[in-house]
């Protein structure tokens, strides 16, 4: 039988799998509008790779992917933009037309074959907040789901910014030199032209461009635009003035950012937002038929997830940067699952499938102050495991540390929120041991996949996480009950326990005997799996038994408790376990006939078979007794002539057997 959560799951992906089915309509309905952009392949050789390349080719290859960037290049027409209503094109550039010149690069991952492709083409718009390109929906978005699933990815370098550093990227100087962001204005005038540039990369992956098709022998159905913070922002005000004029994009998938957006237009839009953008006070924007807005409590702005996956692209491309923070940066909650779900949901959504759920937004208390608990956990939004199962309060809230002087930290650390690990007492105030924590974790996930905020992969994977938590202490060792209840041996059994599934966890096994406290197991000391024999117990005896844990925490796997080694408190004590390796004493025989005076038998002989209980194990514990339904190994002959040997024994529970009784009889 499936438990609920398992069948939920099935049934969630079921009725995704349907509307998936429903046929999708490419967006060209404005591509004509759209100036032909030039295309060109960039070569990437073993010297030369693009910025921001994939730090594991071996993983797209393996998925059947291939990366590959593109120059598109042409004019650009600047365009006024207004909240809510189509934008202006202006025409007061230099070229014949009114546009202006540029060169700008894509980057592309897309699966090798047609038949790998699910028509879905992931196109994000950069964010150069920090001065140079970054992506946020590949790696955050769970790259080996967007595989299985058939996605393509292209990344554009749509603003000046992105590009002006791109034709000065110290680490190769020649690969970019020939970009060119619009020029000839001020600064902050030439990114009115990144829309254009923006649809016009769009355009040349719908195979409309002049030069190779980026997407290969592949034929797109749908394009999603993606952007997190600045470029989400960017992308709102695009929906808004662009999206109506030019038609090439389907749906929009955009995070960590605010705006309210019109509801005039066919194509649909998700945007998911930490805690971080909700600090404000409520929203205004309203969830209708175009529009869903998910709030998910206790993320940050940059997700644990995000900086993980930027953290070896920057070390390659760029420099390795710290930040100083007053706390230890990021918030570990999995805002890239909830993403994963609502991509899922958008696709469908736009396929013509059903609306997404509508989500809970944060809960205030009046004063635009997000309710928190004693934790310090806000209240409300969706609620993903770490939050109504938390082993630290996770915040979008943080800054940079007194007196750091460090550029960076003093422009990121507020948008890092904040990772604090709950001390060993709260813990041991929350959960009764790690097997509590787990079974806790996974029916919150199971209600986040019923409700739609994750998906069935995710849920699984945040289920997997949480085996892996190494300050809970294990359960308390078991033999195993299959083994309990059969009449074997102590050498047939096996201690079992639930701990930390983290790389790099040993076990340390203790017992205590009837007399005496506790000490260790011989040979238990450093365990690498949650088990132990009973075959190594040196000496036989009444036990019980505790286990802690000890992990090397790496960086991967929490952030903040990394490079620690971390042991648990003991296990709770197990029930009484027997180390039993003696037999019940010899049994007596008992011979019943008629007896002669020479101690012969005549006719028939009756034997009974009298135990004698089980002797004191060694520690002067009782023994584990004599098993009543064992079977004497008895030969009776009822009558007949003839000398007899009777031999017999009785087994102990544990299936340890006494020394054979022997008698010799005669009848005749």
């Amino acid at each position: 039988m499936l438990r609920s959560g398992t069948a939920r799951a099935l049934g969630w992906a079921a009725a995704m799998a349907a509307a998936w089915l429903l046929p999708a309509t490419p967006a060209l309905g404005g591509v004509g509008e759209v100036p032909t952009p030039t295309v060109a392949k960039l070569p990437i050789t073993a010297d030369s790779k693009p910025f921001g390349a994939t730090t594991d080719p071996a993983k797209l290859a393996d998925n059947g992917y291939v990366e590959e960037e593109y120059t598109i290049a042409g004019g650009a027409f600047k365009y006024d933009t207004v909240a809510g209503a189509d934008g202006t094109k202006l025409t007061d550039g230099p070229n014949g037309d009114g546009s202006y010149p540029y060169k700008t690069r894509i980057l592309v991952r897309r699966p090798a074959s047609p038949a790998d492709f699910n028509g879905r083409v992931l196109v994000e718009w950069f964010n150069v907040t920090a001065g140079f390109d970054l992506d946020t929906s590949w790696g955050s978005s769970h790259d080996s789901d967007l595989m299985r699933e058939g996605y393509a990815w292209v990344g554009v370098s749509a603003q000046v910014v992105g590009i002006d550093f791109l034709t000065g990227w110290f680490r190769d100087p020649t690969r970019y030199a020939d970009l060119m962001g619009v020029t000839g204005v001020d600064r902050a005038d030439r990114d009115r032209a990144s829309y254009d540039i923006f649809s016009q990369a769009a355009k040349a992956i719908l195979g409309a461009g002049d030069g190779p098709d980026p997407m290969g022998n592949l034929d797109p159905t749908m394009l999603i635009a993606s952007g997190a913070s600045q470029s989400g922002g960017r992308l709102s005000r695009y929906y808004d003035s662009i999206q109506n004029l030019h038609e090439v994009i389907d749906s929009f998938l955009l995070t960590v950012s605010n705006g309210a957006l019109r509801d005039d237009l066919d194509a649909k839009v998700m945007r998911l937002v930490s805690e971080r953008e909700t600090l404000g006070g409520p929203s205004s924007e309203v969830d209708n038929d175009s529009y869903r807005r998910w709030e998910i409590a206790g993320a940050s702005h940059v997700p644990e997830e995000t900086g993980r996956y930027w953290e070896p692209l920057n070390g390659r491309d760029l420099i390795e940067i710290v930040f100083d923070c007053k706390e230890q940066p990021l918030a570990d909650i999995q805002f890239g699952e909830v993403r994963q779900a609502a991509l899922a949901a958008l696709v469908s959504w736009q396929s013509g499938g059903p609306a997404p759920a509508i989500a809970p937004r944060m809960t205030y208390d009046g004063t635009d102050e997000v309710v928190r608990d004693a934790y310090g956990i806000g209240a409300g939004g969706i609620r993903l495991p770490g939050v109504d199962v938390p082993v630290a309060t996770n915040t979008p809230i943080n800054e940079p540390a007194p007196g750091g002087t460090d550029p960076f930290s003093a422009g990121f650390c507020t948008l890092l929120g904040a990772n604090l690990p709950f001390d060993d007492a709260t813990l041991a105030g929350l959960y009764r041991d790690l097997g509590d924590y787990v079974e806790r974790y996974a029916a919150a996930a199971d209600v986040a996949l019923a409700q739609g905020f994750i998906t069935p992969e995710g849920a699984e994977r945040l289920k997997d996480e949480a085996t892996e938590y190494p300050r809970l202490r294990p359960t308390r060792p078991e033999v195993d009950r299959a083994q309990a209840k059969a009449r074997g041996k102590s050498e047939d059994r096996n201690l079992g326990w639930f701990g930390s599934t983290a790389p790099d966890t040993t076990f340390e096994l203790q017992h205590r005997a009837k007399r005496g406290g506790w000490s260790g197991v011989a040979g238990a000391d450093a365990l690498r799996s949650p088990a132990f024999s009973l075959a190594k117990e040196r000496r036989e005896g009444t036990y019980r038994y505790r286990v802690k844990s000890s992990t090397d925490v790496p960086l991967e796997t929490y952030r903040a408790l990394s490079g620690q080694v971390l042991s648990t408190d003991y296990s709770r004590a197990s029930k009484k376990v027997k180390i039993d390796r003696s037999g019940p004493r010899e049994p007596k025989l008992r011979l019943m006939g008629r007896r002669r005076a020479d101690g012969s038998y005549v006719g028939r002989v009756k034997i009974r078979v009298v135990g004698r209980g089980d002797p004191k194990l060694r520690d002067g514990s009782k023994g584990s007794g004599v098993d009543v339904n064992s079977k004497p190994k008895t030969r009776v002959r009822e009558k007949g002539d003839g000398r007899y040997t009777v031999r017999a024994w009785i087994v102990d529970n544990a299936g340890n057997r006494s020394k054979a009784r022997v008698r010799r009889f005669e009848v005749r």
